[in-house]
């Protein structure tokens, strides 16, 4: 599983990743955090941009604000259904 990390959470990133392999889990499944820089994303790309890179490459993202997203409800919705992998903390 490859979860694309919005650039202003790489910190929490991290010390998800810690407690995921501190609790065994990293044994059970494989989880890769993804930061922008490996996917030649600018930490100022457009959150359309962001959500697309995840849906190419079937990774799920892990943002903040998704409320704050500059599409319309109608437009998230139709992102949601057709790829449920946005997860917002």
């Amino acid at each position: 599983m490859n979860i694309l990390v919005d650039h202003n959470l790489a910190g929490y990133a991290v010390l998800i990743a810690e407690v995921l392999a501190n609790g065994g889990w990293l044994e059970l499944i494989s989880i890769r955090f993804v930061t922008f820089a490996e996917v030649d994303l600018a930490t100022n790309s457009s959150d359309r941009v962001v959500w697309q890179v995840a849906q190419d490459n079937q990774m799920i993202l892990l943002s903040c604000y998704a409320s704050n997203f500059r599409v319309s409800f109608s437009e998230l919705l139709v992102g949601w259904a057709s790829c449920p992998c946005l997860y917002s903390i």
